[in-house]
């Protein structure tokens, strides 16, 4: 369609097509298809209810996920896995288009009469987001490799991995990734999570039992500090007490 048409010409091409337009019902709003039409720049995205609340309250909406992974979306407690849906129809975006709906839908001067919009994209699928479980394997195995198994086990040129890095390979929402790693039996220390090897926990563990038959003490009643500071020459500390 001609983006310098009158009001009048569009009216009666309007009248021609069976349309009947009111020449002051609102402004005549005419079309212009952009040259990135067929661009991949946006995409549609259905949202639950309970993702619109979360962006209408300011809380943060991320996508998480690594190069090979399906993308997820991800508020603070929840998380969704997308999947695209097919149109029956292809639909135009114009992002300024008014309806008679709208409150701005009236013309403000005659010079208004007419307005040349841009239809930006065209989308014939958009995504629909389901909530998902948390996907925790790669949280397991990241955890795996920096597992601590001793002071002189640790090595400098291994990444140790903070919350900030977790959140942006594991996908989950921030809550799910904490009761994971509450689940998972796994300690912050100098701002790293990590967990502790099992063959080293099992250490330390004979040796508290070795340590209390040594000391006869009741299994219902150890002296924690004193048994911290009979083992720390073995295992050292690694928060303050």
């Amino acid at each position: 369609m001609q983006s310098d048409r009158s009001v009048d010409e569009v009216l009666s091409t309007a009248k021609l097509a069976g349309l009947k337009l009111k020449p002051n019902a609102g402004p005549v709003q005419v079309l212009k298809f952009s040259p990135a039409l067929n661009s991949v720049d946006y995409r549609l995205v259905e949202l639950p209810p309970q993702l619109q609340d979360a962006l209408q309250t300011g809380e943060k909406v991320v996508f998480r996920g690594d190069e090979q992974d399906e993308a997820v979306l991800c508020s603070q407690t929840e998380t969704h896995e997308m999947k695209v849906v097919d149109l029956s129809n292809t639909m135009l975006l114009c992002p300024r288009l008014s309806t008679p709906e709208d409150g701005s839908f009236k013309l403000q001067s005659p010079e208004d009469a007419v307005e040349r919009l841009d239809v930006c994209a065209s989308v014939s699928s958009y995504y629909e987001l389901r909530p998902c479980r948390p996907r925790l394997t790669k949280l397991k195995q990241m955890l795996k490799l920096t597992a601590y198994r001793g002071p002189e086990a640790e090595n400098d040129h291994v990444k140790l991995y903070s919350l900030e890095d977790l959140l942006g390979s594991v996908q989950a929402s921030e809550d799910e990734l904490l009761t994971a790693l509450q689940h998972l039996g796994a300690f912050e220390t100098n701002g790293k999570w990590r967990v502790l090897d099992i063959q080293y926990e099992e250490a330390v563990f004979l040796s508290i039992l070795n340590l209390l038959d040594e000391k006869m003490w009741s299994y219902e009643s150890v002296p924690l500090l004193e048994c911290y500071a009979l083992l720390e020459e073995l295992y050292p500390r690694l928060f303050p007490t």
